[in-house]
């Protein structure tokens, strides 16, 4: 098969694997809520802020990354207790070494700063509605 030919069953492909992503973050969404966990951001107080679709764009939902203020210490409970997390970006861009050169500081960037701190992407990918049932569940048992 030529690539003319395969073009239209790979854009079907991600299709539907962006719409899977979007179900599994809807039900994210709705169990959070459900739990009285989500809270309005940007700053979590004593849930999770969960991350957002703007009304005009259309999210991939790569990765599903919530924020808290005990990132650290929520991460080590969800591993006690076999649940994975990831921290993908724990360095701002502007403390990484390879930016170094451009002089900025600790303090500089302190929305970034924060944020690096506070990220943390749940397990997502082809989760079952139990599994991420489980994931909730444990996260509202951390922060009660």
């Amino acid at each position: 098969m030529d690539s003319r030919r395969g073009a239209p069953g790979k854009a079907q492909i991600h299709w539907r694997w962006t719409e899977a992503r979007r179900t599994l973050a809807a039900r994210y969404h709705a169990l959070f809520a459900n739990a009285g966990l989500a809270e309005a951001g940007p700053y979590p107080v004593h849930g999770v802020v969960l991350p957002r679709e703007l009304p005009e764009a259309r999210h991939v939902w790569h990765q599903y990354v919530i924020r808290t203020p005990r990132r650290d210490a929520l991460r080590e409970f969800l591993t006690a207790r076999g649940i994975g997390s990831e921290i993908y970006y724990p360095v701002p861009l502007h403390q990484q070494e390879a930016l170094k050169s451009l002089g900025y500081k600790e303090g500089d960037f302190p929305e970034a700063e924060r944020a690096a701190r506070e990220v943390l992407a749940l397990p997502y990918s082809e989760l079952r509605e139990d599994e991420q049932q489980t994931v909730v569940a444990a996260i509202a048992e951390f922060l009660s």
